[in-house]
């Protein structure tokens, strides 16, 4: 049964741990739920009914209420705050696909160039590496860039004279109708898997894979793959 006190901070505790079980379950995703009918019996795992029923003071108030009361107000408050779903009812919820989120981060990008009237012209999304770190049949370090010009020109611009002792490979590049809002579309969507560098020399390069990169320039719907 619960390891967490039976208090406010103990609450919070243990509502994050339920939340936790709500996004680790995958059966969810793309579904709607109603949050009480499938964290329930969360809480009663987690909780004996003596330390459910004890009373405790109420967040943000003088009263006091049921432990297990507090513990749905913080439950609440997470699923409401959550980016990965939607609140759709009172008290229902939608766990977002990865399309769903993919989509999100894209429109965030989207709004971010939406005064940028270079980033709104068409151009070529590019991505290099160097071939001591290609990997084949698994994701290794590109970097993604953009450019309104010839792509490899721009790879060679970039690493000429720096302290590299082998030449850029290039990879592929991508014809796309608004340059700077792809960019920015893709290194969101990077960044959200998990797949940032960010100890790399530079803010864009990610463990990743051409393929991946592709399928999220398909999923923008905005290009025509150039390759060479």
């Amino acid at each position: 049964m619960s390891t967490y006190t039976v208090d406010r901070a103990g609450a919070k505790g243990l509502a994050a741990a339920i939340f936790a079980d709500l996004r680790d379950n995958e059966g969810l995703v793309g579904t709607s739920f109603r949050l009480r009918e499938v964290a329930q019996p969360l809480l009663e795992t987690k909780a004996t009914p003596e330390q459910r029923n004890t009373l405790i003071p109420r967040p943000m108030a003088r009263d006091e209420e049921p432990f297990e009361k507090t513990v749905w107000w913080y439950l609440r408050g997470f699923a409401d705050g959550a980016n990965d779903f939607d609140k759709v009812g009172r008290g229902i919820y939608r766990k977002k696909t990865l399309e769903d989120i993919d989509r999100d981060v894209a429109d965030d990008a989207g709004d971010e160039e939406e005064d940028d009237s270079v980033g709104t012209s068409p151009g070529f999304i590019y991505a290099f590496t160097f071939p001591l770190i290609e990997k084949k049949g698994e994701a290794f370090p590109i970097k993604i860039g953009k450019t309104i010009g010839d792509a490899k020109a721009r790879i060679e611009a970039q690493t000429k004279g720096s302290a590299i002792f082998e030449p850029a490979m290039f990879l592929k590049s991508w014809r796309v109708t608004h340059f700077g809002y792809a960019e920015s579309a893709i290194h969101n969507i990077l960044k959200f898997r998990g797949c940032w560098m960010a100890n790399a020399p530079g803010k864009e390069w990610f463990m990743t894979t051409v393929e991946d990169v592709e399928s999220i320039i398909r999923f923008l719907g905005n290009s025509h793959s150039q390759s060479e």
